[in-house]
């Protein structure tokens, strides 16, 4: 019994200088590691005709009171106008979606219609079988971006 004891002991002591020691080690090593390997971001030194056309997906299930925020904040972005598509997916028994984006009046937006009720995969292959760009983001009502998310992921 006492050799069980002792035992967890000397384990609960090692893991405690595990997590107080070794695991500092562990990350300044890794940070020194990946200075040595850094990855550069991409410099704006790049023309807009340089990025991918860009769709944006975005199911939008029940009306989500959110849309117009969420369809605001991805108008904002600084990506080229040309460049950026943001198609809605909804219900077609979900007028009130429908009406949302239309009140949007910007050509980069437009609404797709799926006939399933509530089934958000069948959704995204409608939004998906309309969008006409190269790289596509998938997002919901939810997600805020900066307004260089776009442009940063996408270069």
């Amino acid at each position: 019994m006492q050799s069980a004891i002792a035992l967890i002991f000397w384990i609960a002591i090692g893991l405690t200088m595990y997590v107080a020691f070794a695991t500092p080690c562990l990350l300044l090593a890794f940070s020194r590691l990946r200075r040595r390997f850094h990855i550069r971001e991409t410099s704006g030194n790049g023309t807009d005709s340089d990025l991918p056309t860009v769709s944006v997906i975005l199911p939008a299930i029940g009306g989500d009171k959110y849309l117009l925020d969420r369809l605001h904040n991805l108008l904002e972005s600084d990506f080229p106008f040309d460049r950026l598509e943001i198609v809605v997916a909804c219900n077609r028994q979900d007028e009130l979606i429908g009406d949302l984006v239309a009140t949007v009046n910007d050509s980069r937006v437009h609404a797709v219609y799926c006939d399933s009720t509530q089934n958000y995969v069948e959704m995204v292959h409608a939004a998906l079988s309309e969008s006409r760009h190269d790289v596509l983001f998938f997002t919901d009502c939810h997600v805020r971006f900066n307004r260089e998310t776009i442009r940063r992921v996408a270069a």
